[in-house]
């Protein structure tokens, strides 16, 4: 399936991710991704088993909906979407993207995703697939992110035409838009390991989510459901 640019003129991006928990740094980065591409929204996407976090003990898909839900309620441009526990198995990007044209048939897609992780995406399962099913939005924070982009897809797609500074071309029609976003030392790990200590998380999360987290049902376990 190729995407096409939607019919009603609807561009929405995509961030995926286990979301264990979500914090201030996912936020911003849609935040970026909504101003800087111009998108009508940005959904967060999260994973119902995320394929590489197997040795990693992740909470129920609900308790994490639930937080997104709250971190995203004050928020106008940003949305939950629990598309991803609709299926059984691990949450391949490559299964989601499909999905999501099925059910949106008239919308034009933008991947969101780090410098870092874009540049792992021949790792990633059935890669080659993804630039026929959405383009991308790879968000740079670190110094060296550009040269690094460019040395990536000139390797990777050797025919890819560069439009601009910040722009690129991959075949069959997909673009790879670079935007700059502010470096946050934040990461899902770092709070977990903050809340497994008895430290504060507050102002590292929205407030909405370090309510729902100190909160009387703060229960994280059980299945993915």
């Amino acid at each position: 399936m190729a995407f096409t640019k939607g019919l009603d003129g609807m561009k929405v991006g995509l961030l995926g991710g286990s979301f264990n928990p979500v914090h201030n740094g996912h936020l911003r980065l849609a935040v970026e991704a909504l101003e800087q591409a111009g998108l009508e929204k940005v959904e967060l996407v999260p994973a119902y088993i995320p394929p590489h976090k197997e040795k990693e003990q992740v909470p129920s898909f609900s308790f994490r909906c639930r937080l997104i839900e709250a971190a995203v309620s004050r928020m106008p441009g940003l949305v939950l979407n629990r598309m991803e526990g609709q299926r059984a198995g691990p949450s391949y990007t490559v299964d989601t993207l499909v999905q999501y044209h099925h059910m949106h048939p008239d919308r034009e897609t933008f991947f969101v995703i780090g410098c870092p992780d874009f540049v792992q995406l021949t790792k990633w399962f059935r890669w080659r697939k993804l630039p026929e099913l959405t383009h991308f939005i790879v968000v740079a924070r670190e110094t060296g992110d550009e040269e690094l982009l460019d040395r990536f897809i000139a390797a990777t797609w050797p025919q890819a035409g560069k439009h601009g500074q910040a722009e690129w071309r991959v075949p069959p029609k997909c673009r790879v838009q670079r935007i700059q976003a502010p470096k946050l030392e934040l990461s899902s790990t770092l709070i977990r390991e903050k809340m497994a200590a008895g430290r504060s998380i507050r102002y590292l999360v929205p407030d909405p989510v370090w309510e729902e987290l100190n909160g009387p049902d703060t229960a994280q376990t059980g299945s993915n459901t």
